[in-house]
């Protein structure tokens, strides 16, 4: 205590320090307000400004502070260890904090404003059984704050336009009843490590957050609506304990009931469902249901042997999340858009995830100390970090899952499947191989088709200019099997292993030209790259896969396999596995081919660049037949082809409109949208490859071959719903008089022609087709269509369009009276055709 008086002036106003003092009232005149140790004093119609506290009671009972205006204070008002005091009609702006009590107890708060604030506008803390009506806090850092607090009772209040809005942390038996928390940046209403509380008939829209609980147990929530925020409803907690809470569907998320069941059992949860929630519970189906805007769109806590099934989630925080929840099966679930993880998976074992889609995620599938699980056919493809991310977790399952085209939001891809992996991106490398890393062992990984995958790693960079990726990489694991995956393309290593025991890789494919390798691996590392192409060739001898670069610390036993499907006994009998070293090709010693199973094997002693060459072989049917080997980069570009990913769904319908080019540009596919592909066996088909094939039929024209217009499209045997527009590009002077046409191949008919459509100005030639098969593009004369018109345009513009039925080419065992009757034609054809050309100055 202090001996100050009025004499004392802020401002020119006099400060107003009243110790022991009761019934009285505080001059309006005043600058400041310190009352101490007093009772029955009140504060009336004052404005204070400018001050450390506007106005401050201690210890001081039963008083009444109304009609005050505390602008630009520390506090405006505060009251420190005061009691049955009423704050009446407060008008508080421009402090650091507007109101705020501290172990202060059974205070009457009325219509307050508390605006604008630099940290609280309302702030109780260790204060209880106080009771705020009509408080109005806007514009604040946090609009209304009860901490470390009971029994307080908030009525229509409105925090809206802050930071945060209201906040109850580490309290018990508060209530908070028709209250609005809108328009604020992160939390509307939140609850953290808060007990037995009551939330009734309260709004909270347009925030980050509606209302999110914390750690928080045995609340009770009724008749609140949220809508409008980026996560409407939120409850998040790993002790069972902290999930127990009393929520029924009368609280609704964007017009849509919050299903919040404990303890339930075979049930189904309905599908007009806004948000799931479904704790300590078993056999629960969560079926046919759009969720969004959730924290968690779908939880399930401390559940088993229950479904997630067609279930689509979007802009959540999570899109499915599991925590301590076992033998649950999660299928056809499309999780897109989602903050965090589309499906996230905690301390939850022996699970079951099949037919999965987690796209556009920040991270896709995410495993945390999770066991035995099963991932089938999941595609976790274009998140911003990761695609399937395991972390601490034994003995999973991956088969055939998907992770492409994931990557960080950084300059640099990262991973687009990581297992047990810590991502530090811009770390000093110093600290790789001493922070961070985890043990994942035990786990098999088979047939996935993968971009970049990070296994058991630590991924670091310091670099943004460059690109720092791996295939796949395993750091400290044992006993990893990897089967039938590709890595291709990657910045650094297509795979890495390091500190890591009896790792299996069995036909890893490394190029686009399927340079594929097995080997098990017990070495302190191993880095191996692929590429498609090397600048040093090897005389007499033609690469047959690609190029495989493999850096190590030991010796190591490699199988280099091949595809034999187009190579001559003669070709396959020479393969001969090379390493390259200085510019030389030289052949590797002891090396052994195993024509039965399509590889070579060798220790390598070395590390280096490697590669299988076979004799270069010639084509019988033409110096310039898809056999030869020119050895050019075009000629290498072409016999390499392209793969192109189409945009489908599950049945194989193309989403959008799809453009698949040969690797000389000069043929096109074009899938419309809506059009379904599908395999012989009716499975769908998400890949175009266009080749030039390595030999043609034998009834092939000469001149055809030549001009070297001929594609395999594949997979063979793929066929659409729709037609689909093939082109190929031709030089008009290259046809004469004849008529460019479009013939497929089939094993029962030879060469057939195909409706075409000629533009002669452009040089493109058109047909449709519903089925895959090689594909050429012949110079017509009029005898060899059956039925068919040809019109040639007058002018330089415009196109010809060659109408027939599809028709295989003639045979040349037709009568003496065809050929005569042929010729006849041909010459009276002729002589029209070059005719119009020349009066239409050219095709």
């Amino acid at each position: 205590m202090q001996d100050i008086d009025s004499t004392n002036l802020v401002d020119g106003k006099p400060v107003y320090y009243w110790v022991n003092r009761s019934d009285d009232e505080i001059h309006p005149d005043a600058g400041s307000v310190y009352v101490i140790n007093s009772r029955n004093i009140t504060v009336k119609d004052i404005e204070l400004s400018n001050e450390f506290g506007g106005v401050m009671f201690a210890y001081t009972d039963n008083s009444t502070i109304e009609n005050v205006t505390a602008l630009g204070n520390f506090v405006g008002v505060a009251l420190y260890s005061s009691n049955y005091n009423t704050l009446n009609n407060i008008n508080n702006s421009n402090n650091e904090a507007g109101i705020y009590l501290y172990n202060s107890s059974n205070n009457n708060l009325n219509s307050n404003t508390v605006n604008s604030n630099d940290y609280y506008g309302i702030y109780l803390y260790d204060s209880n059984n106080n009771t705020l009506t009509n408080s109005n806090a806007s514009f604040n850092d946090f609009g209304i704050v009860v901490a470390s607090t009971t029994n307080n009772t908030l009525i229509n209040s409105n925090a809206s336009s802050n930071y945060f809005g209201i906040i109850l942390e580490s309290t018990t038996n508060n209530t908070l009843i028709n209250s609005n928390a809108s328009s604020n940046d992160y939390y509307g209403i939140a609850l953290d490590s808060t007990t037995d509380t009551t939330l009734n008939n309260n709004t909270a829209n347009s925030n980050d957050f509606g209302i999110y609980i914390y750690d928080s147990s045995n609340n009770t929530l009724t008749n609140n609506a949220m809508s409008s925020n980026n996560h409407n409803f939120g409850i998040d907690g790993e002790n069972l304990e902290d999930l127990i809470n009393d929520i029924d569907s009368s609280n609704q998320v964007d017009n849509k009931p919050i299903y919040y069941w404990t303890s339930r059992s075979d049930k189904k949860v309905s599908s007009d469902a806004g948000a799931v929630y479904v704790i300590n519970s078993t056999n629960i189906t969560v079926k046919d249901i759009e969720l969004a805007n959730g924290y968690n769109n779908v939880l399930l806590a401390y559940t088993n042997n229950s479904t997630i099934q067609n279930v689509t989630t979007s802009e959540g925080n999570n899109g499915v999340k599991l925590i301590f929840s076992n033998f649950n099966t999660l299928d056809d679930i499309t999780a897109t858009s989602n903050d965090y993880y589309g499906i996230y998976l905690y301390d939850s074992s022996n699970n079951i995830l099949t037919n999965n889609t987690a796209s556009s995620n920040d991270r896709g599938i995410y495993l945390r100390d999770s066991n035995n699980n099963t991932l089938n056919n999941n595609d976790a493809s274009s998140n911003d970090y990761y695609g399937i991310y395991i972390y601490n977790s034994n003995n999973h399952i991956l088969n055939n899952n998907t992770a492409n085209n994931n990557s960080n939001t950084n300059d640099y891809e990262l991973s687009s499947m990581s297992l047990d992996s810590v991502i530090t991106p811009n770390r000093p490398s110093s600290s790789l191989y001493e922070d961070h890393i985890r043990d994942y062992r035990d786990n098999t990984v088979s047939f996935n088709e993968l971009d970049s995958i990070s296994l058991n790693s630590v991924f670091s960079t310091t670099s943004k200019s460059s690109s720092t990726s791996y295939g796949i990489r395993v750091v400290s694991a044992n006993n990893i099997t990897f089967t039938e995956n590709n890595a291709i393309g990657n910045g650094d290593y297509e795979f890495y292993a390091s500190s890591s025991e009896n790792v299996t890789v069995d036909g890893l494919v490394l190029t686009n030209n399927s340079a594929q390798v097995s080997f098990t691996s017990d070495l302190y590392y191993i880095g191996i790259s692929g590429d498609d192409e090397n600048s040093i060739a090897l005389s007499g001898k033609t690469n047959v896969n690609g190029y495989v670069t493999i850096t190590r610390s030991d010796d190591l036993n490699v199988t280099f396999l091949y595809d034999d499907s187009e190579m001559s006994s003669a070709g396959e009998a020479s393969l001969t596995l090379y390493s390259l070293v200085s510019s030389e090709w030289i052949a590797v010693p002891n090396s052994s081919l195993n024509k039965t199973d399509n590889y070579v094997s060798a220790n390598l002693t070395e590390s280096g660049t490697f590669g299988l060459f076979k004799i270069a072989e010639s084509s019988s049917s033409s110096p310039s037949s898809p056999g030869s080997n020119d050895g050019s980069v075009a000629a290498r570009v072409r016999a390499q082809g392209t793969v192109t990913d189409l945009p489908v769904n599950g049945d194989g319908e193309v989403t959008d409109e799809s453009i698949v080019k040969s690797s000389d540009t000069k043929t096109t596919l074009t899938l419309s949208k809506g059009t379904i592909t599908t395999d012989p066996s009716g499975n769908p088909v998400n890949k175009i490859i266009v080749t030039v094939p390595a030999s043609l039929p034998a009834d092939t024209p000469a001149d055809v071959i030549n001009s070297g217009l001929y594609y395999d499209f594949g997979p063979s045997g793929t066929t659409f719903s729709k037609d689909v527009m093939i082109t190929i590009e031709f030089d008009p002077e290259d046809f004469g008089g004849r008529a460019p046409t479009i013939y497929t191949y089939t094993s029962e008919d030879g060469w057939i022609s195909l409706e075409t459509t000629v533009d002669w100005e452009n040089g493109i030639a058109t047909a449709m087709t519903r089925h895959f098969s090689f594909y050429a593009l012949f110079g017509n004369d009029a005898e060899e269509v059956e039925d068919q018109t040809v019109e040639t345009p007058e002018v330089n513009t415009g196109s010809t369009v060659i109408v027939g039925e599809e028709t295989p080419i003639q045979n040349s065992n037709s009568s003496p009276l065809y050929w005569i009757i042929g010729i006849g034609i041909i010459l009276m054809l002729g002589i029209v055709v070059v005719k119009k050309q020349k009066d239409g100055g050219g095709r």
